[in-house]
């Protein structure tokens, strides 16, 4: 019988050399990527295995398993995998098995990845030495494979335990940050829509033909037709939310606004599990917004108004006034229509509109309720600061529907309560920096923004005017600096040897140890944490919230 893998064309070495690549820690490829299309193809083997041997696909699924719950961010792909193996264990439990009655197979005991790699270039004959047909058959028994999947079931369930090693290690989806999508997923779709999108050319333009296609794919709700990364609508809202919060305003931001604008809503449902979408399409419409927070309006408040996908084609209007294809060429938006549109205030209503629809998602979905236990929430077992989880819940607005649960005054209490660990006092005075430079997100909370300028009152009352940072304490100038920047920022002023700055953040180099086998901090934190650098936050915040 032949190889699920050889009916269907693939060559046999590749695609065993990719298992072995991710087993050992050296992937020839993205992967995540490797194991997503292992988990579908060892599915699809078991249920035609009357047809073709399944013993490959279901072999290195379980091989690749203590990979994926150590490395792997992505909640959704190791749900996926672990209902891969369950269905290809129960399916091959059914199939006749001629060793019922001989005791052990050898996958009820073999579950090292090594092993598991090591009879799949055996079964394929690839391994170079003289076949062995009882091993082998064995081995490719029903029965046998159905073992290996339960193993790799166990080998899940031990590794992912929440008190178990991958969770005392901070490591996998238990690792520290704002990560739900796997970095390396969305670096390949990165990468795949910037070369379409903007040619990688040095002015970064926005050509519409490549964008606005899927982007009407994903305003109508239309499956892709190609299972691939590059086809997932969430790292297309990614692209689009990153470049927005990268270049908020001019024409170019206001057509990302409107462009995403138009598809927001498709991040709202539950087909998109993770809360990482969510939060940074409200971090990109936030910092849209308040970029415009001083717009005025030569309109007289009247604006065109538009349905979804007629938004849509005003953005690309904005990109290339000239651009049309059949879709844009239905819908009678102008370039006069589209500059309307555009108009600076009324794209920071739509913007403030759509940031405000996305976190009363998040809020409902994983935000603090009334009665959340923030002390509980925000503090580890030893008393230290999570910060990764206040920065988070500070940075995208995630607040509970009263004081008592707001992330944001949680930490101006303590601000003024005093906190005794200057990293500590550092990272809480900038989630209330972060907090107080968007009053809008605390009207509706009765109070909040009296507390968050008590608290920021207090550390400008607490600058000593000098300091020994003669040569600043920034590499660029903080008021220039978005606040996604800002944001990014929290973490690491609280502990960088723990929480890193990502590679472009314009303050990434005084972050970086200078020996990465010593636990010694650069000299970007102390600067930040400097009580003269703090107070200046904090009198920029107040001047901005004042006005």
């Amino acid at each position: 019988m032949s190889h699920f893998w050889t009916a269907d064309g693939r060559d046999l070495g590749s695609e065993i050399s990719d298992v072995s690549g991710v087993v050992n820690g050296y992937p020839h490829d993205d992967p995540f990527l490797i194991i997503s299309v292992l988990a579908a193809d060892a599915r699809e083997a078991a249920k035609t295995a009357a047809d073709h041997a399944p013993s490959l696909p279901v072999l290195g699924l379980a091989a690749i398993v203590p990979y994926l719950c150590w490395y792997s961010r992505d909640p959704a792909l190791n749900e996926r995998v672990r209902a891969s193996l369950d269905e290809v264990s129960d399916v091959l439990a059914e199939l006749p098995c001629p060793h019922a009655d001989e005791g052990e197979h050898p996958g009820d005991s073999v579950q090292e990845p090594d092993a598991l790699v090591h009879m799949m270039w055996e079964l394929a004959d690839l391994d170079g030495d003289e076949p062995d047909d009882e091993r082998a058959e064995l081995w490719a028994c029903p029965g046998n494979l159905s073992s290996v999947a339960v193993g790799g079931i166990v080998t899940m369930e031990m590794l992912l335990a929440p008190d178990g090693p991958v969770a005392g290690n901070g490591e996998g989806v238990y690792a520290p940050g704002l990560q739900d999508i796997p970095d390396v997923f969305f670096d390949h779709v990165n990468d795949h829509h910037t070369i379409l999108i903007t040619k990688y050319e040095r002015e970064r333009p926005i050509y519409p033909q490549w964008l606005v296609s899927p982007l009407f794919k994903v305003v109508r709700r239309e499956q892709p037709l190609w299972d691939r990364p590059e086809d997932d609508p969430r790292g297309l809202l990614l692209w689009i939310a990153r470049e927005l919060r990268a270049r908020p305003d001019g024409p170019t931001g206001a057509g990302l606004l409107l462009a995403l604008s138009s598809a927001y809503t498709s991040a709202m449902g539950d087909e998109v599990p993770e809360r990482a979408v969510r939060d940074e399409l409200v971090e990109a419409f936030s910092e849209a917004h308040r970029v415009r927070r001083d717009a005025t309006c030569a309109h007289a408040g009247e604006h065109p108004a538009l349905d979804p996908e007629e938004t849509l084609v005003a953005a690309a209007k904005l990109w290339d006034p000239d651009y049309t294809d059949a879709e844009v060429e239905s819908r009678p938006v102008t370039a006069g229509t589209a500059e309307a549109v555009a108009c600076p205030a009324h794209v920071r209503d739509i913007a403030l509109r759509a940031a405000t629809d996305l976190r009363r998602d998040v809020a409902g979905r994983f935000g603090p309720s009334a009665g959340a236990d923030l002390d509980a929430r925000f503090r580890a077992e030893d008393g230290t600061l999570r910060a990764d989880r206040v920065a988070r819940d500070v940075r995208f607005h995630n607040a509970g529907p009263d004081l008592e649960a707001s992330p944001a005054v949680w930490c101006a209490r303590r601000v003024l309560a005093g906190a005794a660990d200057p990293r500590e006092h550092a990272a809480l005075v900038m989630s209330v920096v972060h907090a107080a430079r968007h009053p809008h997100w605390y009207a509706d909370l009765p109070g909040a923004v009296a507390v968050l300028a008590e608290a920021l009152t207090a550390v400008v009352a607490a600058d000593p005017g000098e300091c020994g940072h003669t040569d600043g304490h920034t590499l660029g100038e903080v008021a220039s600096y978005g606040m996604p920047v800002l944001g990014q920022l929290m973490p690491p002023v609280y502990d960088s040897l723990r929480y890193e700055l990502p590679p472009a953040h314009p303050e990434r180099r005084p972050f970086v140890r200078p020996n990465k086998y010593r636990d010694e901090e650069g000299k970007g934190p102390d600067r930040w944490r400097c009580p003269v650098h703090l107070a200046a936050l904090a009198r920029l915040a107040l001047a901005e919230t004042s006005a």
